[in-house]
Parts: C-alpha cells; sequence; structure tokens
C-alpha cells in the first residue's frame, strides 16, 4: 500500500494547529496565531518552512482537511489548497457522511468541525462499547458527548483556562501574569499560588462536576462511559481530576486524520 501524506488543519479562534499524517503515524504538528489578517499567501509561506523542518516538499501533500470555527479562514485555507497544493480538501462539517447522527441537535450546521473530528476520533477509538464524553481543553472548554450508536447529543461551552486565566489578568493588573503549573495546595498562601488554585483546581472541579451531571443525566444510555481528555494543557488538569480516564492532547488531529481515510476508504493496520 502505498503511503499518503496528509495535512490535517485545525482552525481555531487563538491558534491554527497543523499537522502531517504519514499513513496513520502523525510526523509533526505546528501551533501558529489565528488571524483574520494574513492572506494565503502568507500562510503558505509558513506551510513551506514546516514542510521543510521535516523533508517534504508541496509536492509531497497528497490530501488536506480541515476543521474550523473561523469562516474567514476557512475560505483562505481552501483557496490555499487550491493554488499552491492543486488539492480540493475536505472541510469537516454535519453536511459528511460519517455516521455520526445529529437528529439530538437542533442545528447540526452550527456544531464546529473541531468537536466533529472529536466525536469521530472518541467512537472510532474508545466507543466500541462506551458512550463517549470528550473534554477539550482549548481556548473554550467544551464538553460534549457521543453515545455508543454514534449518536451527537450536544455540548457544554465554557470559557478556557487560558481564556479566564488572561481575563483574570487584566482585572488584577497589578498581580502580573503566572505561569500555569500544578498547585501544591487548595489554599494558596501567596497571590501565585492561590491564583494557580483558583484557575487549575477550578477547571479540574469544573470539568469532574460535568462529566458527573452528564452521567446521571444520560444514565439511561446503553454501555459504559470512557471520559477523554484532550487540549494543550489537558495533562496539567487532568493530574486534579477524577473522572477522565484517557488523555489524548492530538485528538482532533487524529480525529481529521480518520475522517479523511473514512471518506477516501482507506484502511490502515498496526
Amino acid at each position: 500500500m502505498d503511503k499518503k501524506m496528509i495535512l490535517v488543519c485545525d482552525i481555531g479562534n487563538t491558534h491554527i494547529v497543523l499537522g502531517v499524517y504519514e499513513s496513520d503515524k502523525l510526523l509533526k504538528f505546528w501551533r501558529i496565531q489565528s488571524s483574520t489578517h494574513k492572506t494565503e499567501d502568507e500562510f503558505f509561506a509558513s506551510f513551506k518552512l514546516f514542510l521543510n523542518e521535516i523533508n517534504l516538499s508541496i509536492n509531497d501533500i497528497s490530501g488536506a482537511v480541515i476543521s474550523s470555527v473561523v469562516p474567514i479562514l476557512t475560505e483562505v485555507f481552501n483557496h490555499l489548497f487550491w493554488k499552491y497544493f492543486h488539492l480540493k480538501p475536505i472541510i469537516v462539517s454535519s453536511k459528511l457522511d460519517l455516521g455520526i447522527s445529529y437528529d439530538k441537535i437542533k442545528r447540526p450546521l452550527s456544531i464546529g468541525g473541531d468537536l466533529i473530528a472529536n466525536a469521530f476520533a472518541a467512537h472510532k477509538i474508545y466507543g466500541d462499547k462506551n458512550n463517549c464524553i470528550v473534554v477539550d481543553f482549548g481556548t473554550a472548554t467544551t464538553i460534549q458527548l457521543i453515545s455508543q450508536k454514534r449518536e451527537f447529543y450536544g455540548t457544554v461551552i465554557s470559557p478556557g483556562v487560558q481564556t479566564s486565566s488572561e481575563s483574570l489578568f487584566k482585572i488584577a493588573a497589578q498581580l502580573g501574569q503566572i505561569k500555569l503549573d500544578s498547585p501544591k495546595k487548595v489554599i494558596g498562601d501567596d497571590t501565585r499560588s492561590a491564583m494557580l488554585s483558583g484557575i487549575v483546581f477550578g477547571a479540574a472541579i469544573m470539568a469532574d462536576g460535568f462529566i458527573k451531571k452528564i452521567k446521571m443525566e444520560y444514565s439511561n444510555l446503553d454501555g459504559n462511559f470512557c471520559t477523554i481528555a484532550t487540549g494543550g494543557i489537558s495533562d496539567l488538569i487532568c493530574k486534579h481530576t477524577k473522572s477522565i480516564e484517557k488523555i489524548n492532547k492530538n485528538l482532533t488531529l487524529q480525529g481529521l486524520q480518520l475522517i479523511y481515510c473514512h471518506l477516501k476508504g482507506i484502511a490502515y493496520t498496526d
């Protein structure tokens, strides 16, 4: 079987995460700032630099898939792939035939591509006999439920850890910005430890609380629940949770790769 180099792009409000898969192996990923002022040519310059880092050229890329919550950048990246890679990228939305049911959702087209990628990956990897609760510690913290029957039930959206932290720093500017780290105890004995406790323990307790409530509210579903966390700071927060069982920091990128393979009829074996 020929190996395929697939470029996956997760476009968020704060960051864009790009990754290159060779077959089912993530070779490398990069994180850049989201900017609605950049052109496709400016983004392509970054693409070239990234590909050069792993000794690849644009001709090595045979496919692309995009999840995005920024419509303007969706168009920019769509044009970029047409113009420079001569590829039509797959743009993830509820319109795609992924075997996911959106009957529980009032407006399926409003679901972000990242949530669909997370749901698809969670079910594919962990959901054989499980209902999956996915907690994504991103710009916003999202908590979603997909049943073992691949029914998308919906999402909780709350302020993200970084977003909340930056807001706190702005309000209390005299406190200065601190580096996120694990708190040593709940009650801080100085400003830094007090803020760390509020930010990190607050996120962990919130996640545990929502997971407990979701399990209670949907206790009628067949099968067990599996809770998966993703996002750049998921390992930091999950040290202090009781209910998160799996950490997969690249779940969204993996979901994009799996969606591409599903739609193209590509099957990989370990």
